[in-house]
């Protein structure tokens, strides 16, 4: 069919509508697996980055991992290995200079985002989720919750 300056194919509309059910189905599907990730963002469950620390029961004193890490409900930020601390590999006091910035307050938050960064590990993917935060205000006004946005996008 011509109709002045467009034209249409009746059977070709009628072949794709299949595709366009499915495709629109997709999407809906898509948006609200979208909104239940949200969801559970909001509520804190989406943490499993976080281990949980048991405490030694045995004298009732936290146990201490190499990393300095304590099983006192985390109450301490990670002290960093000396490995970390080389400045041509890593950038430990920027990253945490980064996440204050970014007004990540929660221990457990920065405890795993240090453990997954591996302390600020140079050329890593926190760099590129902080420089994407960082250059674009819209996404960044966003952002409730940084901690578990950043962890979110670390885990992916």
């Amino acid at each position: 069919e011509v109709n002045g300056t467009t034209f249409s194919s009746p059977g070709l509309t009628r072949r794709m509508g299949p595709l366009e059910a499915k495709r629109e189905a997709n999407r809906e599907s898509g948006r609200r697996g979208g909104l239940a990730n949200q969801q559970r963002i909001r509520e804190g469950m989406a943490s499993n980055a976080l281990p949980i620390n048991q405490n030694n029961d045995i004298n009732n004193s936290p146990s201490i991992s190499p990393q300095g890490e304590t099983g006192k409900n985390e109450e301490i930020i990670l002290v960093p290995p000396e490995y970390a601390l080389n400045k041509n590999t890593h950038n430990y006091e920027g990253l945490m200079e980064e996440l204050q910035r970014q007004k990540v307050t929660v221990i457990k938050e920065i405890n795993a985002i240090l453990r997954l960064t591996d302390f600020g590990k140079l050329k890593g993917k926190i760099w590129k989720i902080l420089y994407d935060i960082n250059n674009s205000p819209q996404m960044k006004a966003r952002i409730v919750m940084p901690g578990k946005y950043i962890l979110k996008l670390l885990q992916n």
